[in-house]
């Protein structure tokens, strides 16, 4: 199938062509149909699938088609980075539609975005916390919204956001289409989507694998022999661009300082820096003026970075499912890659759980 073949009104068909988008990836095709024709819809699916294009794409159509009223569409998500990423997609999709977007999130500049919600957008992308913020102040009219959609809800569910989430849907118009996608589909986001969705269509891109293009590897060793191994995996194996895991903030800082001593040009992200120190360090990353960044899992889903070697896990993350979006990072793009894991005596059991 190629988006041609969906009816897509020309100048959003005239976005996807100059991001030489020419065919829909499955949940793509799975999805946009349905959307298109006005079902609420309920999908799971992995990070690197295209989820997100599973949503803008035909939800930009749609609001092309109605009335541009005030706000369309509101989007949920759970980190400032994918909030962005959603709205840059928006942008560059939407580049010959005249769709309006505004992000609402943490870390950057409150009255800028109240400002842009008074002055009206089509579609807000916004993380819970900073638009509750935003509405106390703000006042938003949402009678207008037509469309609610919640992005990576078990993220969202797993950061607390869930009564956030409760409050701002109660909040929109009962008349909307809502859409949720989540890489799990625990028994909470069950619950949550059987009390705000009508009669969804269920959309289910295969369960979390790791790829087949990526070589895992599991190191046991003690807690002082990371940093040596980390300096002996970069100096005999061949990578462009690494991520390396922590599983704290604080771990994060220490692991930067530690590599900047033995000379490895390093960034480090996590929840506790300023949105534009984050910007910095993931820019300078995927422009390759830094080739390694430490990070929590802020950056372990749905932020799209390309051409990603290796992938290290300092920590053994706290599930399978986190483990598999650590890596996921690489081997992507049919690009193969290399994902490392670092076994503590006092991680083994938890890593045995990820293993099996």
């Amino acid at each position: 199938m190629k988006f041609t073949e969906l009816n897509l009104k020309e100048e959003l068909l005239s976005g996807l062509n100059d991001l030489n988008f020419l065919e829909p990836t499955p949940i793509q095709e799975k999805a946009i149909p349905l959307v298109l024709e006005g079902n609420d819809v309920l999908g799971t699916a992995q990070t690197g699938t295209g989820k997100t294009g599973a949503f803008v794409i035909p939800i930009v159509d749609r609001v092309l088609r109605g009335e541009r009223d005030g706000i369309k569409v509101v989007i949920l998500t759970p980190t400032r980075e994918l909030a962005q990423q959603i709205d840059e997609q928006i942008f560059a999709i939407g580049y010959h539609t005249g769709i309006t977007s505004a992000t609402v999130i943490g870390g950057s500049d409150f009255s800028a975005q109240a400002k842009a919600l008074k002055a009206g957008v089509d579609i807000i992308v916004a993380t819970p916390g900073r638009f509750i913020d935003q509405n106390k102040i703000v006042n938003i009219d949402f009678s207008t919204v037509d469309y609610l959609i919640l992005d990576e809800a078990d993220r969202m569910l797993d950061m607390g956001f869930l009564p956030d989430i409760s409050k701002i849907i109660s909040w929109m118009p009962k008349s909307r289409q809502t859409l949720l996608f989540s890489a799990t589909m625990p028994k909470e986001i069950e619950k949550l989507a059987s009390t705000i969705m009508k009669e969804p269509k269920r959309v289910e891109i295969s369960r979390s694998k790791p790829s087949q293009s990526v070589e895992q590897r599991a190191y046991l060793l003690k807690s002082n022999q990371k940093i040596p191994l980390v300096k002996h995996i970069f100096d005999t194996i061949e990578w462009e661009s690494c991520i390396i895991f922590t599983s704290t903030k604080k771990g994060t800082d220490e692991l930067q300082r530690l590599l900047k001593k033995q000379g490895i040009k390093a960034g480090s992200i996590h929840g506790d820096r300023s949105q534009d120190e984050r910007n910095k360090a993931l820019n300078a990353f995927k422009s390759g003026e830094i080739p390694v960044i430490v990070a929590t899992n802020v950056i372990a889903r749905g932020i799209d970075i390309k051409n990603i070697s290796l992938i290290i896990n300092y920590d053994v993350p706290r599930s399978s499912d986190d483990y598999v979006h650590r890596i996921g990072r690489t081997g992507r793009y049919d690009k193969s890659g290399i994902a490392v894991t670092f076994v503590t005596r006092r991680d083994s059991r938890a890593f045995e759980e990820i293993d099996s």
